[in-house]
């Protein structure tokens, strides 16, 4: 999120937003309560759609000035741009095999990947790992969709207004 906040012409670090990974949804809710209660600043909680018992947790403990955010569809990778995603692995993987929009059958963008990285023979799929290739690869606007931008304006946005 920060590369992509920076590529829109938002510096997080500038402006006092941290991003700290829950390392998934099974530990959300625990980071959450945790963070909570040890914290007096804003929390923005991203959760992926299939998260809704996660949210009804967490909605227990909100804070009026804490936020959440579900995605509108699947997981962070469903909402990157496809082109993003393609030039990435093509860069990476430039001397074993390429991929083109043929390679992307299923609407769930992890369930393509990891078929792409099994078909194609690379190793196999890990989304932390695939986070750092991407993050590696953000070279302007068009590789920041129109989710996330909406989700960086989110962020700032309550940052300042719950300082105010």
């Amino acid at each position: 999120m920060p590369v992509f906040a920076k590529t829109c012409g938002t510096d997080f670090d500038k402006i006092g937003i941290q991003i700290i990974s829950a390392g998934g949804k099974n530990q959300v809710v625990k980071s959450f309560y945790t963070f909570a209660e040890q914290l007096k600043v804003p929390i923005f909680v991203l959760l992926d759609s299939d998260a809704k018992e996660n949210y009804e947790q967490i909605k227990l403990k909100l804070r009026q000035f804490d936020r959440i955010y579900i995605l509108n569809g699947g997981e962070f990778e469903d909402i990157l741009p496809k082109t993003l995603i393609t030039r990435t692995l093509n860069d990476h993987f430039i001397n074993l095999n390429s991929i083109d929009d043929s390679d992307f059958t299923n609407e769930r963008m992890v369930l393509n990947l990891e078929e792409i990285f099994k078909k194609k023979g690379f190793h196999e799929f890990k989304k932390a790992e695939f986070a750092q290739l991407i993050k590696n690869h953000i070279k302007s606007t068009d590789d920041v969709s129109d989710e996330i931008k909406l989700i960086i304006d989110k962020i700032s946005a309550d940052r300042f207004s719950s300082l105010q």
